[in-house]
Parts: C-alpha cells; sequence; structure tokens
C-alpha cells in the first residue's frame, strides 16, 4: 500500500482553528480522492476537529495541543485526530444514536446537537467510511479515520 502524501498539524483548542484545518486539508483535493471523498472526508475531519474542541478538551486551557494526521494511499485515506481529554465511550453513543434515528418518529430537528453524529453514522453506514474512537498508551484519545477505496 504505497504511500502518495502524508500530513500533519498541531492546532490550540480553538474553533477558530477550523479555517486552518480546512486549508490544511485542501492539500489532499487530488486523485486518487475523488471530489466526494475529499468532502467526505472533510465532514469526518471537521467533526472530529469540533468535538475535541467542544468536548474531549473543554475543561483544558486553549493552549492544549490538537494533533492532526492524513495520509493518503493508492487505496485508501487516514485520518487521525489526537486530544487529551478524557476517554468518551465513542461506541456506545454512536450505537444508542442508531437506535433513535431507526425509529420512524424520530425528528432531526429536536436532535440538533447530534447533526454530528448523524453525519458520522451516516458515512460509516451509507458510505462504507470506518471511524473510531480509542485511548492510546500515551493518555491521547486518537479519533480514527478511514476510507478504503472501491
Amino acid at each position: 500500500m504505497p504511500l502518495i502524501q502524508q500530513a500533519q498539524l498541531q492546532t490550540e483548542t480553538d474553533l477558530e482553528a477550523l479555517t486552518s484545518v480546512t486549508e490544511w486539508f485542501q492539500q489532499f483535493q487530488y486523485p486518487p480522492l475523488t471530489e466526494k471523498l475529499w468532502l467526505e472526508g472533510q465532514i469526518a475531519l471537521l467533526e472530529g476537529f469540533t468535538n475535541s474542541v467542544n468536548h474531549a478538551h473543554r475543561h483544558l486551557s486553549p493552549e492544549t495541543p490538537i494533533e492532526l494526521d492524513a495520509r493518503l494511499f493508492t487505496e485508501r485515506l487516514q485520518i487521525r485526530i489526537w486530544d487529551y481529554g478524557e476517554l468518551y465511550d465513542f461506541t456506545t453513543t454512536l450505537n444508542q444514536l442508531q437506535q433513535l434515528t431507526e425509529d420512524p418518529t424520530f425528528n432531526p430537528q429536536e436532535r440538533e446537537a447530534h447533526w454530528g453524529s448523524i453525519l458520522l453514522l451516516k458515512l460509516i453506514h451509507e458510505y462504507g467510511w470506518m471511524i473510531d474512537y480509542h485511548r492510546q498508551q500515551d493518555n491521547r484519545n486518537c479519533f480514527f479515520i478511514e476510507k478504503v477505496f472501491e
């Protein structure tokens, strides 16, 4: 699996950094990544970054770094976002949200706080993305995003 490109970025815990995160990710906007796959990856990246700022780091200082790594291979895209927050059970949260969205009475307009997670569910279940959030040995959390090209 030959590596085509790899890039890292470190930001402070600040939603204003979304601009630099978006600009940084633009360097991956070329084949073998299609425009559609790049947009899907950007959605997952921005949701993961926003969650790091708003949730994982909400009790930490703005100087606490958030680290990003993106790798484009000939047959896959991988994105990692590292934070220093408390461990969060991402899988259980997504499973609970999946059950809610399957309810015929579910109204997404009543769940505005979950829109980002609903987008992540769509990426996983409808578009084949693998998204995981786990604690590493260095006590950082890694939000891992991967798409294998079809």
